[in-house]
């Protein structure tokens, strides 16, 4: 099963198109913020979430549980697809229904490899896996260029270095980023909470 979570109008044959707004006619209407989803433990080998997560979860707490639903309905080893508008970038700041900006540091903390990495290296960095008790391998990371950006990239003028260098310092550089994530089930550890430390 493939899931297009938050489909909107971009309806793709062979998956399974959701949304929650019958206005977009989905395959299936389904309030994502409402848990559980109605799909089984482990039955979607691909799941595609395009200007969906920005979305989600007003509240931390709601965030946290749309992920480990995304978790728990996906296979292991399924493959995560996300593309997100740059937090920097105008058309993420004039959208009165984005709640949150997602980034790949902020998705990254759902890999139970890094909070146990990090934990070692006495970091406070929060480990939203090892909480949540989800795991997520972070494949890959892109970035679509907002105009002039793609033309100049094309003539040779800037590099994708010097780009990424420019995110830091300026905005309306990055227009969208586009993250793969992998599911890691089991889980790499598990999390003691009477010790306050990961075991496994």
């Amino acid at each position: 099963m493939k899931l297009n979570l938050g489909c909107g109008f971009d309806k793709r044959d062979e998956w399974i198109n959701v949304d929650k707004i019958a206005a977009c006619e989905p395959d299936q209407q389904v309030d994502l913020e409402t848990f559980p989803w109605p799909w089984a433990d482990s039955s979607a080998n691909e799941v595609l979430m395009r200007h969906l997560l920005e979305h989600i979860g007003e509240t931390s707490g709601v965030f946290l549980d749309f992920m480990k639903e995304l978790w728990r309905v996906s296979q292991p080893s399924a493959l995560i697809t996300i593309l997100v508008p740059h937090p920097r970038c105008d058309e993420f700041l004039w959208d009165p229904t984005h709640v949150r900006p997602i980034t790949p540091e902020g998705l990254r903390m759902f890999s139970q490899q890094r909070n146990c990495e990090m934990i070692k290296q006495h970091n406070p960095e929060t480990p939203l896996g090892l909480y949540a008790g989800v795991d997520f391998e972070l494949l890959e990371v892109s970035y679509i260029w907002r105009k002039p950006w793609p033309l100049r990239l094309a003539e040779g003028a800037v590099t994708d270095q010097h780009l990424k260098d420019m995110m830091a310092r300026h905005l309306n550089v990055a227009k969208e980023i586009s993250i793969a994530l992998r599911v890691i089930k089991p889980a790499s550890h598990s999390f003691d909470h009477g010790q306050g430390t990961p075991a496994g």
